[in-house]
């Protein structure tokens, strides 16, 4: 994109990784007077940085993700998002401090939901579940459909002893997004403590449609089947863990646990 300015310089954008390239030299911020004589540039540039951060972020590449997040607020320091991307970043590298103010100064800005899941994350991690259930609530009334929000919820009102309402929030994660894990290892949890594993069980097929190899998965589905008495099914399960792991410890002593079961139906 090459974009006229008036009589002002042109400015020259091919990509958001030519930018950032350019722009992270200094070329542009040094002689830059381009950028602070057009705010709708810079945060128009800013959103590009955010683009590149979120495409990091698929990728796992922490460090790119924060660097993006970082020149993206050097551009425009009210971008919520760049700050809920980087108090993200500085969480996964222990900055709690650091990762509550960015969260919170996104939320101050336009109340961004990242940040509240942010900050609803932080204080699971703090134990503080009260906190915890406050900032979730707000994301989730603000998007109802971020499963994120919705787990978080649920893991911050399981663990203050709300343990029905948490089972419940699992569940509707898990319909948002099936593919969820921290909210299916939850929902096993909450299902053994209520004794709920009927959807327990339908949770863990719908995620074996979508991952079928998921060796820690498929146990999981074994043990479920088990206790609630499906000993054929949670057998098949317990064969399809052995062909991928022949070495699987517990899925072995389960699975000789059936066998011995069906041998003597009365033990």
């Amino acid at each position: 994109m090459i974009r006229k300015l008036s009589n002002k310089p042109v400015v020259r954008v091919y990509d958001g990784r030519s930018f950032l390239s350019v722009f992270q030299k200094g070329d542009m911020k040094d002689s830059g007077h381009e950028f602070d004589y057009d705010g709708g540039l810079r945060r128009h540039l800013s959103k590009m940085a955010v683009g590149m951060a979120r495409k990091y972020r698929e990728r796992d590449m922490l460090e790119a993700v924060h660097q993006c997040a970082d020149t993206a607020l050097s551009l425009d320091a009210a971008n919520s998002e760049a700050l809920a991307i980087s108090g993200d970043c500085l969480m996964k590298k222990g900055e709690t401090d650091s990762a509550a103010g960015k969260y919170q100064k996104a939320i101050e800005l336009d109340n961004s939901a990242s940040a509240l899941i942010g900050m609803g994350a932080l204080n699971i991690m703090r134990s503080d579940f009260t906190q915890a259930a406050h900032f979730f609530k707000k994301a989730v009334a603000i998007d109802g459909d971020n499963d994120r929000a919705v787990c978080g919820l649920g893991i911050a009102l399981f663990n203050l002893g709300k343990k029905e309402e948490g089972f419940e929030r699992f569940v509707n994660a898990l319909l948002i997004n099936p593919e969820n894990e921290v909210a299916l290892t939850m929902l096993v949890k909450a299902g053994y403590a209520l004794n709920k594993l009927d959807a327990v069980e339908s949770a863990l097929k719908r995620f074996l449609a979508l991952h079928s190899a998921n060796v820690e998965i498929l146990f999981s589905l074994a043990g479920v089947r088990f206790r609630i008495g499906k000993m054929e099914k949670a057998r098949e399960a317990l064969e399809k863990v052995l062909l991928f792991d022949a070495n699987h410890k517990n899925a072995r002593e389960l699975y000789e646990k059936i066998e011995a079961t069906a041998g003597n139906p009365t033990a």
